[in-house]
């Protein structure tokens, strides 16, 4: 019974080494639209474990998250921004919260994945809903000038890809806010436009702890099993 609790136990892990939170940090990046201004920031974000298993070798996938294998499972956990003096990345002019408290409705729109040669997946690219809007906090962004923060993974399958009527380069953005005047009101919204919003940030996608102990526990399962079987 040992060892068929073992094997479950294996198949369990595994199947679940890959589901949890994945961080999405960007670089320092110029932002073409708030003069001497850059930001860079950090994303957390939830995805089922069932679209990150069972991929093709050597290839990519775009999961949406109202695609079978999430089915509305993917989430925010957290979203911020930090303001800097460009170039100076430690001259931090303002950090903008986005999130947690939590978005509703949730903005998580897809992943790009890409499988290695032996199958293991990597988040590569990230689509969202527009996220915001936050105030900016400080010169020379200043407030309450509302800013927003929007992701695109690059795919062809993205929202933001063809037709899309402003295509979004895989990235972070900052964007800034739009108001048009109609008869019955003023309605405020994040511009997309291509000389509003900022250059995007490169985000580089790595598991939390949290999922790489899921891992670790899947690693450890695998030696139970031979330790049960040495002990035979």
């Amino acid at each position: 019974m040992a060892g068929v609790f073992a094997v479950a136990a294996v198949t369990f892990f595994a199947k679940a080494a890959w589901a949890g939170n994945i961080r999405g940090s960007w670089d320092p990046q110029f932002n073409a639209t708030f003069a001497g201004t850059g930001f860079l920031g950090e994303v957390v974000f939830f995805v089922p474990n069932a679209c990150l298993t069972n991929g093709t070798p050597n290839s990519f996938a775009y999961f949406a998250d109202g695609a079978p294998c999430s089915a509305g499972g993917m989430y925010l956990v957290s979203a911020e921004a930090s303001l800097y003096t460009y170039p100076n990345t430690t001259s931090i002019i303002s950090t903008i919260t986005f999130a947690p408290p939590a978005v509703l409705p949730d903005p998580i729109l897809g992943i790009r994945v890409e499988y290695s040669a032996t199958g293991v997946p990597t988040v590569v690219g990230l689509d969202t809903d527009v996220i915001g809007p936050q105030p900016s906090g400080a010169s020379p962004l200043q407030a309450p000038d509302p800013l927003y923060l929007a992701f695109a993974s690059g795919d062809a399958a993205s929202p933001y890809s063809d037709p899309f009527p402003f295509p979004l380069s895989a990235g972070a953005y900052l964007l800034p806010q739009a108001c048009t005047e109609f008869g019955d009101g003023t309605f405020c919204g994040a511009d997309l436009s291509p000389d509003a919003r900022s250059n995007p940030g490169q985000v580089a996608f790595t598991p939390e702890p949290g999922s790489l102990a899921l891992l670790l526990s899947a690693i450890g399962a695998g030696w139970f099993v031979r330790r049960r079987k040495a002990g035979s």
